[in-house]
């Protein structure tokens, strides 16, 4: 479980475009692909033209393109040209070439060759930036030894000379192409930067063959790395909302908002404290997401539920497991909105939506010692009150051994894979103002993905 759970990590982190920090050989991780009849003729061609028998395929790390060759219209004509990233292994070199082909009478030729900046491709993209005619080349390039940070080069293919013109370099540690606020047809580039001088810069055209950096902001200096990214689209204004681990091991979120020309992090104000940016910090992998169903992502903020401390208190707790209410905001209007407080449960794959009832009251929960349950109780004068319990949440493998005469006393009320979850509801007549209902239950339980 714990090897899955990295994997799941690792790919989470990946598809954000981000730089890694280690090195991971792609070839050796995916099995080759059975080229078709025309990309091993592409493959052949291009061995042709470069006298070698040595060529090797370079694949992308990650993102929406994970092949070597891409078939793309990079002129004014009918027919797509084709973009291949290789390594001639015959020269010695290990850098990544790029290879511009054309078809010429029924026959695959090599019109343009240029080396890349790395040995590893992270990410390859095409994207509308500088024309909504044609699409750009997009490359993040790895970290080199001359370079300790990873590279983008957007590349524009120009067809008089028919060579790709570099049109921007920078460096980067993750990357979000968004579309432009005004034309949507068009795109433009968000670069991240938090392993040193922290901000977020906005990449554009600045003249007809050049982009260059048009806005930027600040960001929160104790980034580790990007876990997670969400882009939606505002009617004065798009966001991107950013989940970030810290170098303490904690979560953060901050909330970009950017139009054509500007760029600004909502979770910085005059202060130096920046209370807002703080009020994110977490202990727990949790992320933004919508909750209520109106497209745009919420922001979580934690706090210890009732009986439990936060992890730099010295005072003593109750129970020695943290555990936390996750309260979700809304960032639609100026100043954030509570729309949805619950107890998420990330080791049993669940969330308990509190009522607004609950909201109101002293409610805390309680894990079971030695048992997959978890009680949900009125946090009294003296504490955890066992005899308070409101609702019990009890998780099954199907092949478990499981009591007849406990599960008389609870209902099944969701299954995932090879898991059951039950639920007990007492009722308690000390607690009837914030006694709920199996029917209330129904909208408060809810699966994670």
């Amino acid at each position: 479980m714990k090897k899955l759970n990295l994997i799941i990590i690792i790919l989470a982190i990946l598809i954000l475009s981000g730089c890694s920090s280690f090195s991971i050989n792609v070839e050796d991780l995916i099995e080759a692909p059975i080229l078709s009849t025309e990309q091993s003729e592409i493959t052949e061609a291009l061995k042709k033209t470069l006298n070698t028998n040595k060529l090797k395929l370079k694949y992308p790390k990650y993102g929406e393109i994970h092949a070597p060759i891409i078939f793309e219209n990079l002129d004014s004509d009918d027919s797509d040209e084709i973009i291949v990233f290789y390594e001639d292994t015959n020269d010695g070199s290990e850098t990544t070439r790029i290879n511009i082909m054309d078809k010429r009478d029924g026959n695959w030729v090599s019109i343009y060759d240029v080396p890349g900046e790395s040995e590893n491709i992270e990410f390859v993209a095409m994207a509308n930036i500088t024309s909504s005619v044609k699409k750009d080349l997009i490359v993040g390039w790895g970290k080199s030894e001359k370079r300790n940070k990873c590279l983008l080069n957007v590349y524009s293919y120009d067809e008089k000379s028919q060579s790709l013109k570099n049109i921007l370099a920078e460096r980067y540690d993750a990357v979000k192409i968004v579309s432009s606020f005004k034309d949507r047809n068009m795109s433009k580039i968000i670069l991240l930067n938090y392993s040193s001088k922290t901000m977020a810069k906005m990449a554009a055209p600045i003249s007809k063959n050049r982009l260059g950096v048009i806005a930027m902001t600040k960001l929160n200096s104790e980034i580790d790395s990007l876990m997670n990214a969400i882009s939606y689209k505002g009617d004065n204004g798009d966001y991107l909302f950013l989940d970030f681990r810290e170098k303490d091991g904690s979560y953060m979120t901050e909330v970009l908002k950017y139009t054509d020309e500007s760029i600004e992090n909502l979770m910085f104000d005059d202060s130096k404290e920046n209370l807002l940016l703080q009020e994110t910090k977490r202990e727990e992998r949790i992320f933004c997401e919508d909750v209520n169903g109106d497209g745009m992502p919420d922001v979580p903020m934690q706090k210890p539920l009732y009986g439990y401390k936060d992890r730099d208190s010295e005072e003593e707790q109750e129970e020695t497991e943290n555990l936390y209410l996750t309260e979700y905001y809304s960032f639609k209007t100026e100043e954030p909105i509570k729309i949805q407080t619950a107890f998420v449960n990330l080791n049993q794959g669940y969330k308990v939506i509190f009522p607004k009832k609950w909201q109101n009251d002293n409610i805390t929960v309680r894990k079971q010692a030695d048992r997959e349950e978890y009680s949900f109780v009125k946090y009294g004068e003296n504490g955890i009150d066992s005899q308070n319990v409101l609702l019990k949440i009890h998780l099954y493998a199907k092949d478990d051994y499981k009591d007849v005469f406990e599960l008389q006393q609870f209902k099944k009320i969701a299954e995932k894979g090879n898991f059951e979850y039950y639920a007990y509801i007492p009722m308690n007549i000390e607690n009837a103002e914030v006694n709920i209902t199996y029917g209330e239950l129904e909208n408060m339980f809810k699966l994670l993905k």
